[in-house]
């Protein structure tokens, strides 16, 4: 597999830039911990170079990422990319991460991380199906509460379950039964217990009822992080606090023991 990587320059003066590629496991989280660096073609490192991108220009990388696929039997194959930039002026290394606000930093306003973390589900039913990881690292500090949403478009008539191949760290079951989808919204699925270190493979199965693929149609797993009092000035200084999204989750699921919810990752479903 030959990968490339693109960037924008949003400054005012140009810039070179150098450029690496992980592959992680499907996961609904892509935690750094379990990124694998991709090497480049003929450079004997993972690290490849970006030449000097004018103002606003678009630049990529010189050398493509060779990529050997691994087999992967307990999430179907599936694997999610990640890239990293870095320049003079940031050298913005692989980061440690121990809290899930930092990880929910990443995603949301780090803007020299990319990924895509995407499955295909078959255009042609009776029934789709993908599996993904559901992991807390070690060391991941915090409440250990998590809660899931599943988000619909052009779905209607479908139905979505949810499996898990383990209990939450507390025993509770995680995922949902055979639930219709009704609308264009978020179907709330539940909360987690996930200790550090814990590690289950989830299953998403889509009945089609006969239907046909919507050519726009798509599914999004989330999953939020619940934080406490606590940890409210921290989401706020990283960035990832959502006051409006957060306050209408937590309605809309009636979660009462948590001070906000913060987006951790999704994973996306589309039609081949």
């Amino acid at each position: 597999n030959y990968c490339y990587l693109r960037c924008r320059n949003n400054k005012n003066t140009a810039v070179s830039a150098k450029a690496e590629l992980f592959y992680s496991k499907g996961s609904l989280v892509n935690w750094p911990q379990n990124w694998t660096p991709i090497p480049v073609d003929v450079k004997g490192t993972t690290l490849n170079d970006i030449p000097s991108i004018p103002p606003g220009g678009i630049g990529v990388v010189e050398r493509p990422f060779i990529w050997n696929k691994p087999v992967s039997i307990e999430t179907n194959n599936h694997y999610c990319l990640i890239g990293r930039l870095q320049t003079g002026d940031s050298p913005n290394p692989k980061p440690d991460v121990r809290s899930p606000i930092t990880m929910s930093q990443i995603i949301q306003t780090n803007l020299m991380f990319a990924q895509r973390n995407i499955a295909i589900l078959p255009a042609e039913g009776p029934d789709g199906y993908y599996s993904l990881l559901l992991e807390s690292p070690a060391g991941i500090e915090g409440t250990g509460k998590y809660h899931m949403f599943f988000y619909t478009k052009n779905m209607k008539g479908f139905d979505v379950e949810i499996t898990c191949s383990m209990r939450d760290s507390k025993g509770n079951k995680i995922g949902i039964k055979r639930t219709p989808i009704q609308s264009d919204d978020d179907i709330y699925c539940g909360q987690c217990y996930l200790e550090p270190g814990f590690s289950a493979v989830a299953s998403v199965y889509i009945y089609y009822n006969g239907r046909p693929a919507p050519s726009t149609g798509y599914t999004n797993f989330m999953l939020e992080y619940a934080g406490d009092q606590t940890e409210l000035s921290f989401a706020r200084e990283c960035g990832v606090l959502n006051t409006e999204r957060s306050v209408r989750l937590m309605t809309k699921a009636g979660i009462q023991d948590a001070a906000f919810l913060v987006k951790l990752g999704g994973y996306i479903g589309m039609f081949s």
